[in-house]
């Protein structure tokens, strides 16, 4: 009895770590484009995450590094397209920092992503 009790309570606890926590494989490190913002505007990740970029807006966008129009602050990190209503596009950051985006359709619309 005590060892089946052992073994769930093991289970329970090695369930409890393999969940969210905004980690990388959990799919939690999720940006929203809403047309007016990037929610959150500023998302702190692990490096070698993923951040998903979604498209909550009505309308196309385009996330890429800044600065505008080159990109070059964080070179690859560029969808080097549009980005349709209800699609998303994902990039692995690998690099540390701070790396500032922006919508390439309408630049001003800007966020930041840091990298520890």
């Amino acid at each position: 009895m005590i060892a089946r009790v052992v073994i769930l309570l093991a289970a329970g606890l090695l369930l409890a770590g393999c969940g969210g926590g905004g980690g990388g494989g959990g799919g939690g490190n999720v940006v929203k484009f809403t047309g007016t913002a990037f929610e959150p505007s500023t998302l702190t990740i692990e490096a070698g995450e993923t951040v998903k970029f979604e498209n909550k807006s009505g309308d196309d966008f385009w996330p890429a590094s800044n600065v505008h129009p080159t990109h070059l602050l964080y070179p690859g990190f560029d969808a080097k397209k549009p980005i349709l209503d209800g699609g998303s596009y994902s990039f692995t950051f690998t690099k540390t920092g701070s790396w500032g985006y922006h919508n390439h359709l309408t630049p001003d619309i800007q966020g930041t992503i840091v990298v520890k």
